[in-house]
């Protein structure tokens, strides 16, 4: 069986961190035994974040590129397909749905979220695309319960199922040696370390921690080291928040790094802070659990399906600084026993591996199969 996958953007020369999970997953189900192929967006080989620049002209760019690619790959590959699988509703569902009409070729969409949370209640032309894509696919495949619940809200199709898009275990991993890794890193192993990852933008909520932190006692703060990994355009704004309220002396901003780098850092870490204002699923909470490291989420969208408040991690008031800043001390304070939570992270990780989602995507494709 012949998989297409057709993504918008994809890890590239121009910006190797661009759906990273997309090549995750291309890789597994060839693994596991699948004939793949791949279409992109081939504005990505030259422009690699393409997808940060949001306005009119951008987005005419990238559709003209996207859709004047597609159409040729479609003449030399499409009759060779047997199920379209897209990661994303506006560019690559409904491209993919247009030339269903034509070829019968069925169409599994996998709805992240990014696309359903920026239109799903608006009633404008982006509505009525997502709505047509998602009418017409043949399975619709959600991330997370939080996602399921506003997609039935845009479609009337019935075939719906949530799956993980997953965690890739032979990467995400604990390490031994945490000491060697943290000279390695120059993070001081007598502080407990916090470590924030993900893109520089407003929705992750780094100013949040930020903030939080800035509230706290220099008894406190004397006690901790944080390490943020992201690059940006909000990137200029947390350097000035952490000059501004002298934060330098335990905070250390850098730029994002490649998987395996990014495992060494789940692994020193004592906690992962995840304040997303937004968050459709939040993979990279999931990837530091990999590691036994407590995550400490904001509690939004597919968030608490996974952190659980007491048994997998701690929950706070999405965009409550203070709430944020009680988690923190709470943490801190000496009764807090982090090995209490290690047999559900466990548990929980084992249902988000990346080798048990595909085998479900498989099955899919094998029910929708022309």
């Amino acid at each position: 069986m012949r998989i297409c996958i057709i993504t918008n953007s994809f890890p590239t020369k121009a910006n190797p961190f661009n759906q990273i999970f997309v090549k995750k997953f291309q890789d597994e189900l060839v693994k596991q035994g699948m004939d793949v192929q791949l279409f992109y967006n081939p504005i990505f080989r030259i422009w690699g974040n393409a997808n940060k620049v949001k306005n009119f002209f951008a987005n005419l760019l990238k559709y003209v590129f996207f859709f004047f690619s597609f159409i040729p790959f479609l003449l030399k590959n499409g009759l060779k397909v047997d199920v379209f699988f897209t990661q994303g509703i506006i560019f690559c569902t409904l491209a993919a749905v247009l030339y269903k009409k034509i070829s019968g070729t069925p169409v599994v969409c996998y709805v992240h979220g990014g696309d359903l949370n920026r239109l799903y209640r608006k009633k404008n032309l982006s509505f009525k695309i997502l709505k047509y894509s998602l009418d017409n696919s043949d399975y619709i495949i959600v991330n997370s319960i939080n996602i399921y619940n506003k997609t039935i809200l845009v479609t009337n199709n019935i075939n719906i199922k949530i799956i993980s898009p997953g965690v890739d275990l032979s990467v995400m991993k604990p390490l031994m040696d945490l000491n060697s890794l943290k000279k390695k890193y120059s993070i001081p192993s007598d502080k407990k370390f916090f470590l924030l990852a993900g893109n520089a933008i407003k929705r992750k909520g780094f100013d949040l921690f930020l903030g939080a932190i800035s509230k706290l006692e220099p008894s406190i703060t004397s006690r901790i080291f944080v390490v943020i990994l992201t690059d940006g355009p909000e990137k200029e704004l947390y350097n000035k928040i952490i000059a501004d309220n002298g934060l330098l002396k335990f905070t250390s901003l850098r730029g994002k790094v490649f998987p395996q780098e990014l495992n060494d850092y789940y692994n020193m870490a004592d906690f992962f802070i995840f304040p997303s204002r937004q968050e459709p699923l939040g993979l990279v909470g999931l990837e530091a659990m990999t590691s036994k490291t407590i995550v400490i989420g904001s509690n939004v969208g597919g968030i608490p399906e996974f952190v659980i408040p007491g048994v997998t991690g701690l929950l706070f008031e999405n965009g409550n600084v203070d709430s944020l800043a009680d988690c923190i001390i709470k943490v801190l304070k000496p009764e807090f026993n982090a090995s209490n939570y290690f047999a559900e992270i466990e548990k929980m990780i084992f249902k988000h591996s990346l080798s048990n989602s595909v085998k479900s995507f498989i099955q899919i494709f094998k029910t929708v199969k022309k």
